[in-house]
């Protein structure tokens, strides 16, 4: 069933996916909006919206199809709104904690710039990384 303000969709393993359109309609605003050079503010609300929806919806559904058995943790930080999450990834999921803590790896932005990262990896985010990388073949 769709309604105006959701969209409902049958994930990979059959589990229905609940979409808000503000989220992606955000990431298409500001490609269009950065093709002309004059990207405008994104609204807090909106954007740790995004975050919430990127971090509970499509990190578990793409953590199924990693086998890599390993655990890493990155640690979110939003700079002008208040906003910190850990994720811990490993195996097959990822779990998400609120919260100030020290990851293997940062992710420092304002909320609309991590809500663009989690989706395409802004380039205005600055990360550190305490872990060793991983070879691509690995």
């Amino acid at each position: 069933m769709w309604r105006g303000d959701t969209d409902q969709r049958i994930g990979p393993s059959g589990i229905v996916i609940v979409l808000t359109p503000a989220g992606e309609t955000v990431v298409h605003r500001v490609d269009a909006e950065q093709a002309t050079g004059a990207v405008g503010p994104l609204g807090p609300a909106l954007v740790l919206d995004g975050i919430a929806e990127s971090l509970e919806v499509f990190a578990p559904l793409m953590a199924r199809r990693e086998q890599d058995p390993a655990t890493a943790t990155v640690h979110l930080h939003a700079t002008d709104v208040e906003g910190e999450w850990l994720l811990t990834l490993g195996g097959s999921t990822v779990a998400v904690e609120h919260g100030h803590a020290k990851g293997d790896a940062a992710v420092r932005g304002t909320a609309a710039d991590l809500h663009l990262w989690l989706w395409a990896g802004s380039r205005s985010t600055a990360w550190r990384s305490s872990a060793t990388p991983r070879s691509p073949s690995a």
